[in-house]
């Protein structure tokens, strides 16, 4: 059943699909289900969607996609959950095997149960989403909401239950933080760590000085899985962070263990009034750890019209991507 209103059509195909596990596929599992996406045209159909390891994993840009969902095994029943970010729209969406659908596609956060009519062939999607993504985001799987469980009976009548299934997403947009990795190559490559807070919001008076400090979480070499060579352990990961503006200064102040402390100093003698961006780049020292990065903004206000005044805001502590706690000194 097709449900929706609208299309827009967009060219350019790309399909993804997400997992986890290591090189040695042969003693790795793949998931027992792997998502997808393509922008959307109105000539596409569930037949014509790639295999699910045909895929990209990934889109640069914001758009209106079509989402797709995989089971790999050849299942009877499946009990999941999906998850998107509140401002994407559904504009449609469609069953692509026989069977009945328990679950609302047009809301984030939901769950759903298939039950299918026959076995799924493993090779066309389960079910298809287009939206409209209007900022970056993840399209990703979850355990139930109301069973917290993530289940998957096969045509054999063996009952699955993975944690995989927490880990798979798809990825709109550029954005920091993220993690490309797709379900077929079984060894992801692993990001060089995290930064805590990954949005760091600042507010300075023209002609001053602005001081802040940012933690960075981050191994000082590569860990690799065993099924995916991981005797090589002498590799570097973590190399340090940069900035990505003249006006904006990263000094390293302390470390221990795994946690790395910056000074982030803003000189805003130089900034116009209002907003300015920028990203601290955290740079990987290895092809087993990819880069990652965290978003700096700036405002700009007018102030005392002395440019020696020196405000500090101290430590921050930790936030999440979007919500910041600071400490004024």
């Amino acid at each position: 059943m097709l449900i929706g209103r609208g299309f827009i059509a967009v060219t350019c195909p790309l399909v993804l699909v997400l997992g986890v596990a290591g090189n040695a596929a042969a003693q790795l599992r793949l998931p027992e289900i792997v998502l997808g996406v393509r922008p959307y045209a109105e000539s596409l159909t569930c037949d014509d969607a790639p295999r699910p390891c045909d895929a990209a994993y990934a889109a640069d840009e914001i758009g209106v996609f079509e989402f797709l969902v995989y089971t790999l095994e050849y299942a009877r029943e499946l009990r999941f959950g999906l998850d998107w970010p509140a401002e994407w729209q559904v504009l449609s969406w469609e069953t692509c095997h026989p069977g009945e659908l328990d679950g609302d596609p047009t809301q984030p956060g939901h769950g759903f149960s298939f039950q299918f009519a026959g076995c799924t062939d493993g090779t066309i999607p389960i079910l298809r989403i287009v939206m409209d993504c209007t900022v970056p985001g993840r399209f990703t799987s979850s355990p139930h909401p109301s069973t917290g469980d993530i289940v998957l009976l096969d045509c054999d009548g063996e009952l699955h239950q993975s944690s995989w299934l927490e880990h798979i997403y798809v990825e709109i947009g550029d954005f920091c933080g993220r993690l490309p990795q797709s379900g077929c190559v079984m060894c992801p490559e692993s990001v060089v760590g995290f930064v805590d807070p990954a949005l760091i919001q600042l507010e300075v008076v023209r002609g001053a000085t602005v001081l802040d400090t940012v933690r960075v979480n981050a191994a000082p070499k590569c860990f690799v899985l065993p099924e995916c060579g991981g005797q090589d352990t002498d590799r570097p990961c973590f190399q340090g962070v940069s900035s990505g503006a003249e006006w904006l200064d990263v000094d390293l102040i302390s470390e221990k263990g795994f946690d790395h402390w910056y000074r982030l100093t803003v000189h805003a003698d130089a900034l116009s009034l209002g907003e300015q961006r920028t990203r601290l780049q955290v740079m990987g020292g290895s092809t087993c750890c990819r880069p990652t990065c965290a978003e700096v903004v700036v405002q700009v206000v007018e102030g005392p019209p002395d440019p020696t005044r020196r405000v500090s805001w101290g430590s921050l502590k930790r936030g999440t991507f979007g919500a910041v706690t600071k400490d004024k000194d």
